[in-house]
């Protein structure tokens, strides 16, 4: 208000503001007040007003808010404003989704969807599905909410809206978890959750933590560690403040046969549910409660106009008539719910006296539960098959038509299954501390043992590092809590300890650690680190006598095993960072160096030092001056001289003197483009804009967005494209081929030539106003023949180039710069790198034969020569490029090294003359 009557011009920005701070703040009555007095623009009021509708949605006044929500939706309708329709129809959806009126809501949904995508709004689109798909998942319509659910999670990773695609791919995750698909639940809900986590979004992520653990339990898997730090009764925190996530805790607990725990989560399920409104989410909560008062009958209390779940428990608890139990199996399945259609259908085929409707049901129940158990391994699939209803079966009975299972394979899958899932962990993390508890964990996890303990020697001296309590987690002092007399023995004979009664053992019983801790079962395996380091995994139980078989001793062994790498990894990775930061300092050092010789030489009225262009004649010297007063600038820059002078080292240059070095750098060359294909490098494509762009793909431009674009042989550019790109310099607009978006781009354009474009442009070959436009400040790169002086410092470059790839650098002697210094350099700095690199390859050490420098080759010396007739550049060129091929034996990689080219210009050139015959 002090800021609107300080400056009356920015009155309905301000108004904006107050009605938005007056919104967030909860202050809903003084919202109501301000809005009813506005007189500001339309556009103002109707912000105002739609906070307003919110506002009443939040304080119960729903028919009030869908009143004013219609009428701005209609005055959007009407000003054709499409933007602000759909946004409005969102709000008014999720309105009539909280209502419970499912089939208005989609209506809105749909509308809003089609409306963004008409006006371009991807990330309106995007959150506009993951509304639908979450309405229609909770309407039962799974198969229907999993296509606008998909594309919402693919829209927001293109846009990079980490955020919106991991709350679409979280309800993505809640809705194959309720088909019963639950491998592809589980990867999208753990991946989901990591990143709702990782955004500091813990209220969000609760819920999809909660329905992990119920898919554990629903495979037979251990607990994780939100069930775990539970049953340690440490503060549930945002899960409790959740109903749903109490029911999914719930089942879980029931279905590992806690009855205690499930009875006491759906309880509180109600409790909260009741006070928060969420009707079915309370009656849901109160089925689970009587059915764990009942024991195991969870059928009871369900009607047969409850959810689909409450209906099969009915029809399970009493049979309907065969053809009614087939049409309800039938819209389960029409509607996505694979795991209790396939319940139905084994009921219907352990019921059916027809064999041949027995066997097709047969046949139903096992297609159906193949896809919730794809994924699974043969134990987890088994433990699937008796909780298809993710609660106890009330006929386990008609479960044998899916078939037996061999116990000992199912064992021994899950157990290499675990260790799979246990090294990829330990393979993920990279924190010393954390990857020894999350073995410590491992441990207790695969023996099933009371407490675990990582005990490391270093250099003679015991370092416990991690010990876990299974029940009552971190053990504040692990040394007081573990037999210091099996752990030495472990090491000494290097092989696992396994104790069945410590206390009775004849060798180590009468140890002090033993019969003060009253230890009974004791498993202990050493590892190897290093020749200086290594450890055991220790593990007990103090209660139970023979708590760790064969199985356990074997795993545990695994497991030791891969700890040792994992430890050996990790430390390797300290050590690393340890030194990339000293590297880092000396860098930092170095750099501080040359920036106080470049200050010193800028001082002494020298130009500075370039990086990359070698040399200190004066030609090059008046390069280094004219690329360090044109990086400062954002002008486009022309950079011309013969082939292999080093066009794109000014380049580059120019990027990293200027303020945008610590943006992208991009190089392309237009002579080496097909025509066919310049203009979706250029600008990008959408996907399908033309025949093979299967992805959408940002062009050239766009790419280096907040950096320099360099553009070899500009001179190569198509007129109908060089027009375009003057229109991007001009304006800072690219738009895709195939795509109405508009999008901005801020780059710096460097572009380079070998050809005359003056006469170009005189020929008609070269737009003028581009010419124009690109050539404001120009870099001439000089020809080698102009630096001769330069060229021993180019060789004693490429030397120490050469020395930092082959790990030793080699000299060149006096005799053989001197040989190089003296000879024709038609190829310039590109051939003189070139015949460096063939000295190196024939000289067995040092360079010191001059005879092995060759001379130039004939086409440079017939370019030279003084009686060289005159004849067309076009037809010198052809005669130039086909020498070179015959030369080179029809090798066009070597003729265009030779001829100091790109390769995609001897085959255009050689195409062109092939149409031409």
């Amino acid at each position: 208000r002090a800021a609107a009557a300080l400056d009356p011009s920015h009155a309905d920005a301000l108004v904006d503001l107050e009605a938005r701070a007056l919104f967030e703040a909860g202050r809903d009555v003084e919202l109501e007040a301000f809005v009813a007095q506005l007189s500001a623009g339309a556009r103002t009021r109707a912000n105002a007003r739609n906070l307003l509708a919110a506002s009443l949605q939040r304080r119960g006044a729903v028919e009030r808010a869908r009143a004013l929500f219609t009428q701005l939706l209609d005055e959007a309708r009407r000003r054709g404003d499409g933007a602000r329709e759909a946004a409005l129809a969102q709000n008014l959806g999720t309105l009539e989704r909280r209502a419970g009126h499912a089939a208005a809501a989609r209506a809105l949904f749909e509308r809003a969807a089609a409306l963004h995508e008409h006006g371009g709004g991807v990330a309106g689109l995007a959150h506009a599905r993951t509304q639908l798909g979450g309405m229609l998942r909770e309407a039962g319509e799974l198969l229907a909410a999993a296509v606008p659910l998909e594309s919402a999670v693919d829209l927001a990773e293109r846009l990079g809206d980490a955020a919106g695609a991991a709350v679409a791919r979280g309800t993505h995750g809640l809705l194959l978890a309720e088909r019963g698909h639950l491998h592809a639940a589980r990867l999208e809900l753990e991946r989901a959750c990591a990143e709702l986590q990782r955004l500091g979004r813990r209220s969000h992520a609760a819920l999809l933590e909660a329905r992990l653990e119920e898919l554990a339990a629903r495979t037979g898997r251990p607990p994780g560690a939100v069930e775990r730090a539970r049953q340690r009764g440490d503060a549930a925190g945002l899960l409790d403040a959740d109903p749903r996530a109490l029911v999914a805790l719930a089942r879980a607990a029931w279905m590992r046969h806690d009855a205690r725990r499930a009875l006491e989560r759906a309880d509180r399920a109600v409790a909260l549910a009741e006070s928060l409104g969420q009707g079915s989410t309370a009656a849901e909560a109160a089925a689970l409660a009587r059915s764990a008062r009942a024991g195991n009958d969870p059928g009871r209390g369900a009607s047969a106009g409850a959810g689909s779940d409450e209906r099969v428990l009915a029809a399970l608890r009493d049979p309907l008539p065969l053809t009614e139990t087939q049409d309800l199996a039938r819209d389960l399945e029409a509607r996505g719910r694979d795991d209790l259609a396939a319940r139905l259908w084994c009921a219907i085929a352990a019921r059916a006296r027809d064999p041949l409707a027995r066997q097709s049901a047969r046949a139903r129940a096992g297609a159906l539960f193949s896809n919730c158990a794809r994924g699974l391994n043969p134990a987890e699939a088994s433990v699937l098959a008796r909780h298809l209803l993710a609660r106890p079966d009330p006929k386990p009975g008609d479960l044998g038509v899916l078939g037996p299972a061999e116990s000992e394979d199912q064992e021994l899958e899950m157990d290499v299954v675990r260790l799979l899932e246990i090294n990829q962990r330990l393979v993920d993390e990279q924190d010393l501390e954390k990857l020894l508890g999350t073995i410590v964990e491992s441990a207790l996890t695969m023996t099933g043992a009371e407490r675990g303990f990582l005990v490391l020697e270093e250099d003679g001296h015991l370092v416990f590092d991690t010990a876990l309590d299974s029940k009552r987690g971190d053990i504040a002092a692990p040394e007081l809590e573990i037999s210091r007399s099996v752990v030495q023995q472990a090491l000494d004979r290097g092989v696992p300890l396994v104790l069945s009664n410590a206390s009775e053992d004849p060798e180590l019983g009468a140890a002090p650690s033993v019969l003060s801790l009253d230890l009974r079962s004791i498993l202990c395996v050493p590892f190897a680190i290093d020749a200086r380091s290594r450890g055991v995994v220790y593990v007990d139980h103090r209660v139970r006598a023979g708590a760790f078989g064969p199985r356990s001793e074997r795993l545990l062994a695994l497991l030791a095993g891969q700890a040792a790498l994992a430890i050996r990894q990790v430390r390797r990775l300290d050590e690393i960072r340890r030194l990339n930061q000293e590297l880092e300092h000396e860098v930092a050092h170095t750099e501080s160096d040359l920036r106080t010789a470049q200050a010193a030489l800028v001082s002494a009225g020298m130009p500075g030092v370039v990086s990359g262009l070698v040399g200190r004649s004066p030609s090059i010297r008046r390069v280094h001056d004219l690329v360090a007063r044109f990086a400062a600038v954002g002008m486009p820059v022309m950079v011309v001289g013969p082939s292999g002078t080093g066009k794109e080292l000014a380049a580059r240059a120019l990027h990293v003197e200027s303020p945008r070095a610590s943006g992208p750098f991009v190089v392309e060359n237009c002579a080496a483009l097909p025509a066919s294909l310049v203009e979706a490098e250029l600008f990008g494509a959408a996907r399908g804009a033309f025949t093979g762009a299967e992805t959408e793909r940002a062009g050239l431009f766009e790419r280096a967005h907040g950096g320099t674009l360099f553009l070899d042989e500009i001179g190569e550019l198509p007129l109908e494209l060089q027009a375009k790109l003057l229109r991007v310099l001009e304006t800072g607009e690219v738009r895709r081929l195939g795509e109405g978006l508009v999008r901005q781009v801020d780059f710096r354009l460097v572009a380079a030539t070998n050809r005359d474009l003056e006469a170009e442009v005189r020929a008609g070959r070269f737009r003028p106003d581009l010419y124009y436009r690109l050539d404001g400040l120009r870099i001439t790169m000089p020809p080698l023949s102009e630096r001769v002086e330069d060229v021993p410092l180019l060789v004693e470059h490429f030397l120490r180039l050469e020395g930092a790839r082959a790990g030793h650098t080699r000299r060149a002697t006096a005799e053989v710069v001197a040989a190089l210094s003296r000879r024709a350099w038609p190829g310039n700095v590109r051939e003189l790198r070139n015949e460096v690199a063939r000295l190196l390859v024939l000289s067995p050490g040092d360079l010191d034969d001059p005879s092995l420098v060759r001379p130039p080759s004939d086409v440079a010396l017939e370019a030279q020569g003084a009686e060289m007739p005159v004849v067309p550049l076009v037809e010198m060129e052809r005669r130039a490029i086909e020498r070179a091929i015959a030369v080179c034996g029809g090798d066009k990689t070597r003729a265009a090294d030779m001829l100091g080219i790109s390769r995609a210009k001897i085959y255009q050139r050689v195409k062109e003359w092939n149409t031409v015959t």
